[in-house]
């Protein structure tokens, strides 16, 4: 149980992280925006406060998000949840992180100076770089948010589905005024962080969903870790009552209480999962009087024991 134990609680700390990245990056980029001198927040991209003596402050806020949504990517290949989706919000972190380390070039009126327009093709080798990432980013989450309101579907989650939907149209629609604004002197500089709030705000909440709704895996390939169980043999051994049996004050019936219990203190099972290369090697410990026994999985049809594979199904 300890091997479980600890990937569980290492599991649900990079789920964690999936929580505090998207929104510790709003919190700081907003309060930059409001601070920050010579910077309008109505007019001005995000990016751009990784530009002048202050920017280093947003390129932190970049490469700290970034290395948190990949720790939380980490988890969520331990998951029951789609393994596309994994995989492109795996390259969305990436993308964050590729934005905090190459720095866009000057636009938007900032620095102080600057044309108050949207640069059109990079000047520099690190801006076209970081507008690659801004791709990565803006196309990567929306696709990973369309996969995950399909998984949704499928997983009867209905509420779950429609906000996901809900929060794809409306960051698409958000990102295309964004650029439509930029282009023609508007206020981009809010739509883009109403897009950032919509989309961040999703993740932070699937990354809480999951942590909570106990999809725990035990394995590689986000399977799904299904809890211990009994077979009805074990459960119920000749002389065992249920629990809802009164004695009633008969000797007899008080007597099979007593022989029921013991029988339950002496067959413990518990499932312990240990790492073997890159599958899972399943050990039953069976408590009894003779001691510990143990039994793998290749013996274990004939000991009539519980059976169950990585997706919780018995054999």
């Amino acid at each position: 149980m300890g091997y479980r134990g600890d990937r569980v609680r290492s599991t649900r700390f990079l789920l964690r992280c999936g929580v505090v990245g998207p929104l510790l990056f709003i919190v700081v980029f907003l309060l930059e925006g409001l601070t920050r001198p010579d910077y309008n927040p109505y007019r001005s991209m995000v990016s751009e406060l990784s530009l002048s003596s202050w920017g280093w402050q947003q390129i932190a806020n970049f490469l700290v998000c970034g290395t948190l949504l990949v720790a939380f990517s980490i988890g969520l290949r331990r998951v029951h949840i789609s393994r596309w989706a994994t995989r492109v919000l795996t390259v969305t972190a990436l993308g964050m992180l590729m934005a905090g380390l190459f720095v866009c070039d000057p636009g938007l009126a900032y620095p102080a100076g600057t044309p108050d327009t949207l640069p059109l093709v990079a000047t520099t080798w690190h801006g076209t770089l970081h507008s690659m990432a801004g791709v990565i980013v803006f196309f990567s989450l929306p696709i990973g948010i369309g996969i995950m309101a399909a998984w949704f579907g499928q997983q009867h989650e209905r509420r779950w589905m429609i906000y996901s939907l809900a929060t794809l149209v409306l960051g698409v629609v958000t990102f295309m005024v964004c650029n439509v604004m930029a282009m023609h002197g508007g206020p981009a500089g809010v739509f883009q962080r109403i897009c950032i709030v919509i989309y961040f705000t999703w993740l932070a909440r699937l990354a809480q969903h999951l942590g909570q709704g106990g999809l725990l895996a035990v394995g590689a390939g986000g399977r799904r870790a299904a809890e211990p169980r009994l077979d009805a043999s074990i459960r119920h051994q000749p002389g065992e009552c249920d629990d809802d049996e009164q004695g009633d004050g008969d000797p007899a019936v008080d007597e099979r209480q007593r022989n029921g219990h013991r029988v339950q203190h002496q067959r413990h099972v518990a499932l312990e999962v240990a790492a073997d290369g890159g599958g899972q090697q399943r050990v039953w410990r069976l408590a009894d009087q003779d001691g510990p026994h143990e039994e793998r999985e290749g013996d274990r049809r004939q000991q009539q024991h519980a059976a169950i594979d990585g997706g919780g199904q018995r054999r």
